[in-house]
């Protein structure tokens, strides 16, 4: 059977390829498919021992003992994470009230609204981090309810 799997972020970059199509004997799980690509990518697990990397199969998170099938898409994406204890505000916020505010101060060719609440890193493996690149993975968006 054939699986698509889709890296994201930092393991996108470990992986060197946004996407590629792995061939796995029927019946294999999703523990199987991460065996393989150890074999295959030894890189791509730099993240896994500390932080954990998020599978998930057709757009749902599942456990490593999902049996996959021929056609399935699996995404692995870096954990979400938070900044240190000295950046984070302790006081209530009104997310709904900051976000109208942003709203109404927004020029009128304002194309889109991005929303960041955090602190950014300054500097990564010694590496000064410039930008942050922010992406979707679009065939699931209609699963997220806000």
């Amino acid at each position: 059977m054939k699986v698509k799997v889709v890296y994201f972020s930092i393991i996108r970059d470990y992986a060197g390829t946004k996407e590629e199509t792995i061939d796995l004997p029927n019946g294999s799980t999703l523990s199987d498919l991460l065996d393989r690509l150890k074999k295959l990518r030894p890189n791509l697990f730099k993240l896994e021992p500390e932080t954990g990397i998020l599978t998930m199969v057709n757009g749902k998170v599942e456990k490593h003992s999902k049996e996959l099938k021929d056609g399935d898409e699996v995404a692995l994406l870096p954990p979400v994470s938070g900044g240190v204890k000295s950046g984070v505000v302790e006081r209530e916020v009104e997310i709904e009230k900051e976000v109208r505010d942003l709203i109404d101060r927004s020029p009128l060719e304002c194309g889109a609204l991005v929303i960041f609440i955090g602190f950014v890193k300054g500097k990564v493996d010694g590496k000064e981090v410039k930008e942050l690149e922010y992406e979707a993975y679009e065939p699931y968006l209609s699963l997220i309810h806000i």
